[in-house]
């Protein structure tokens, strides 16, 4: 359920990331967009979701390898974007860049749906 600006079809031209554990099972995904200036120089990313198998008991660190993977191991200077992140859908990504990344949100969007009868 979230917002149609961070589904897949809206990142165009967008790259992707799984990570497995041991077994070969996915445990957690991310997609995000790599952006250069007209000179071809990585100016940002923005990651649109980034999530771990709900329930997975080391989600924490799945949700930490992947952010790293996505921004590159932090090396670049570069502006960071994740521009929408439910807090409660995507609740442990929300707690785990806030607490652990220092990531702060910068404004908040509504999220309203309408049920048709």
């Amino acid at each position: 359920m979230n917002p149609w600006q961070t589904q897949w079809q809206a990142v165009k031209e967008g790259e992707a990331v799984v990570a497995k554990d041991a077994e070969g099972e996915i445990v957690g995904y991310a997609y995000f967009k790599r952006m250069f200036t007209p000179e071809g120089k990585h100016a940002a990313t923005v990651m649109s979701q980034c999530e771990a198998k709900p329930g997975h008991e080391d989600g924490e660190n799945i949700v930490l390898f992947l952010t790293n993977y996505v921004f590159d191991g932090f090396k670049d200077d570069i502006r960071r974007v994740i521009p929408i992140l439910p807090i409660k859908e995507s609740a442990l990504t929300y707690q785990t860049i806030e607490k652990k990344l220092g990531f702060t949100p910068y404004a908040k969007q509504v999220y309203m749906m309408k049920y048709l009868t």
